[in-house]
């Protein structure tokens, strides 16, 4: 699994990420071929830390893993559960694409791009949620009987991690807010509304999830409200 685009770029602007003098990045990078050896349909796979907040995200394929972090962020997702109740959880897309429940718009925006399965795993330092971990695979159950494998994998990422202080929610989210007055105020505006209908929030309250969706996500603020009217419409 290679960086997305996005990433590649919040490393070069925002980095680098140091582990004890070896780049976060290139260490998730070996992790996610270790990842790939016990569960091989694994596609994608995305590391969200909550402070400061940066997004790693690799994929192996031409799935857009990012923008799926983005879709939970704004309309509700495992990644978020897993992160609220602090428990790993598995998701098994093929079952709920049809079901109008929770997490309705994430499992046909997965299904939509060859995802059939993910598993959530929270990232905690001491009893501290910091993070979550999204892995994306191509086959249904992938990481039912691998998810302890996985877990105990992607666990030794953080250990002793110093992360660039430089890094703050304040530098990116100006830049994703700067973003919007440039070439994309109408189209949020549109998503917003959709998505207040959806959830039953403001049309603010909608702006808002979006900024904050596509800034967590790591991806631009066109991609994330188009994605949102695609899903809406």
């Amino acid at each position: 699994m290679e960086p997305t685009p996005g990433t590649l770029r919040a490393d070069d602007a925002f980095g680098p990420f140091l582990l004890h003098g070896k780049d976060l990045l290139a260490r998730l990078q070996e992790l996610g071929r270790r990842v790939q050896h016990v569960v091989p349909a694994c596609m994608g796979l995305s590391v969200s830390l909550t402070d400061p907040v940066v997004t790693f995200t690799l994929a192996s394929t031409d799935v857009d893993v990012a923008i799926l972090d983005g879709v939970q962020y704004a309309a509700g997702g495992p990644c978020v559960h897993a992160v609220e109740v602090d428990e790993t959880i598995h998701f098994d897309v093929a079952d709920n694409v049809l079901d109008e429940g929770r997490w309705h718009h994430f499992a046909r925006a997965a299904a939509s791009r060859g995802v059939e399965s993910t598993l959530s795993l929270p990232m905690l330092d001491q009893a501290r949620v910091v993070g979550v971990f999204n892995l994306y695979a191509s086959t249904p159950d992938a990481f039912v009987t691998s998810a302890p494998e996985v877990s105990a994998i992607l666990g030794t990422w953080l250990e002793g991690a110093v992360l660039n202080a430089d890094l703050t929610w304040s530098t990116r989210e100006a830049a994703s807010r700067g973003e919007a007055t440039l070439g994309v105020a109408t189209r949020l505006a549109v998503a917003a509304t959709l998505l207040a209908g959806d959830l039953d929030i403001t049309v603010a309250a909608g702006s808002e999830r979006l900024l904050d969706a596509a800034l967590r996500a790591g991806v631009s603020l066109d991609e994330m409200v188009g994605c949102v009217i695609d899903l809406l419409t």
